[in-house]
């Protein structure tokens, strides 16, 4: 594909990601005649990354009350 200037992105956005999708190929954007950003199709053979919601599950045990306030009085020193 090359390059694109980013105003004939902007208005073709959806059509060019598909068109590297098929071509395989990236395409640079670029912004007052410089490049600006690289778009690159996503590998085929690449797994999608595991959110991080919930990966320590079953690793941490909670020992005691944890929700209750402790009722220690403390102070705060700012420097």
């Amino acid at each position: 594909m090359g390059s694109i200037p980013i105003d004939e992105f902007k208005v073709k956005c959806l059509h060019i990601l598909n068109e590297v999708h098929e071509v395989g190929r990236p395409l640079t954007i670029s912004k007052n005649g410089k490049p600006f950003a690289i778009v690159v199709p996503y590998p085929a053979d690449a797994k999608p990354k595991s959110a991080l919601f919930g990966i320590l599950k079953d690793n941490i045990m909670i020992h005691g009350d944890i929700i209750s306030p402790i009722n220690d009085k403390w102070t705060a020193k700012f420097s």
